[in-house]
């Protein structure tokens, strides 16, 4: 046999050998796939979730939804009515407070002289605002504050504002011209309350406050002689963002208060977004603490915005959920089932109708909003002639 003949026939049993060894691990790798599909899957760990001292959310242990994309919560306690023309989901009013919190009113006669002068007229903390004090008054921790519409955020930010001025007080004086207070309101209006009120209960310490918006300009001389500044996202974002007319201004701040920041999450977030950035950088750049405090009614995403502030969710947040609103509150979800816009429109003026009745029939009053002035009157007439045409027209003795 020719010498290259038989060096063909070597390669040719090498790859023989080479193709039974790749079915071999071929065969060995189907085998443990096979094997790993038949036996039951792992158990995960359970995740423990994380708890903080002062967090007080019940939704966290409701059951939970994923729709459109969002995830949707209802407590255990709510009911769901079908009816022919639409479905309604009741969400009772939580009135029990959560067990393990302290119930006793801080009484205001227990602060110093200074506190006693901020809250003149009132006789004691509620139970959100004594359970926030420690923190507010007398650290200068970083805070996020989210408590129901009318719990007393307001006071809340007093706090923050006189421990702020206490530091301040040498042999007996304040210091006015050693820092600067900067409360940011959501809108202009509500710039303008704010700054009546805080002007209003500091004015026994002595203490300036004015507005700062885009209608009401102040010259430097009179920011100068001002202690606090009641303004909006945007116009103290063209304040700060100026490297040197008004750096002296931003250096003596002291605190910085940010009313409703759950507009990080709207149109105007990325302003609030930068406000917050800003006093940041400023701080590490002087090493100069300023201290910020976030107040919000509606905030779901509350431990990623205690992180943003940079609030140590184990001391400075607080969130409050529905349980310790100051009057407990009943919501009420009405779906349309028509596919129809016009039918879907009648059955909507029909039930809002009945509801009304209702209301009325247990002496007890009410507001309606719509979406616009010309759906508001169109809906009055709607209910006008159904008071004039239907059974329950003896509800409105006065409609004729």
């Amino acid at each position: 046999m020719p010498e290259a003949e038989k060096e063909y026939l070597k390669q040719i049993k090498k790859e023989e050998k080479a193709l039974d060894a790749d079915d071999d691990v071929y065969s060995e790798t189907s085998d443990r796939m096979v094997k790993a599909l038949r036996e039951p899957p792992v158990a995960r760990k359970a995740v423990q979730k994380e708890t903080f001292p002062n967090v007080y959310d019940a939704s966290a242990d409701w059951t939970s939804t994923l729709v459109g994309g969002s995830r949707l919560l209802l407590p255990e306690n709510a009911k769901r009515n079908n009816h022919k023309t639409y479905e309604e989901v009741n969400i009772p009013a939580t009135a029990t407070k959560p067990s393990g919190v302290s119930l006793e009113r801080l009484p205001i006669k227990s602060l110093d002289q200074v506190g006693q002068m901020a809250f003149a007229g009132c006789k004691s903390l509620n139970i959100i605002q004594s359970i926030v004090f420690s923190q507010a008054y007398e650290t200068n921790e970083n805070l996020l504050v989210c408590a129901p519409t009318g719990a007393g955020k307001t006071n809340i930010a007093m706090l923050t504002v006189v421990h702020q001025i206490k530091q301040h007080i040498v042999s007996g004086v304040i210091q006015k011209d050693k820092f600067k207070i900067v409360y940011v309101a959501p809108m202009k209006a509500l710039a303008a309350e704010m700054a009546r009120n805080f002007s209003q209960r500091l004015e026994p310490l002595g203490i300036s406050v004015r507005e700062l918006t885009g209608d009401m300009q102040l010259t430097k001389s009179e920011i100068a002689k001002t202690q606090m500044l009641v303004t909006t996202p945007e116009k103290w974002d063209v304040v700060t963002r100026k490297s040197s007319s008004d750096i002296a201004l931003t250096q003596i701040v002291k605190l910085l208060i940010i009313d409703e920041v759950h507009l990080l999450h709207g149109d105007r977030g990325p302003v609030v977004e930068a406000l917050v950035a800003r006093t940041l950088r400023q701080v590490e750049a002087s090493q100069n603490m300023i201290r910020i405090v976030g107040l919000s009614a509606t905030l779901p995403n509350y431990i990623d915005v205690a992180r943003f502030l940079r609030v140590n969710p184990y001391i400075g947040l607080f969130y409050f959920d529905g349980r310790f609103r100051p009057v407990p509150l009943e919501t009420t979800f009405v779906g349309i089932k028509a596919v129809n816009p016009l039918q879907m429109l009648r059955d909507m003026d029909d039930v809002c109708y009945n509801k009304v009745v209702d209301m009325v029939n247990k002496k007890t009053s009410g507001n309606g909003f719509c979406s616009c002035k010309k759906c508001n009157s169109s809906n009055c007439r709607d209910f006008t002639r159904d008071s004039q045409t239907k059974e329950s027209a003896s509800s409105f003795p006065c409609s004729q």
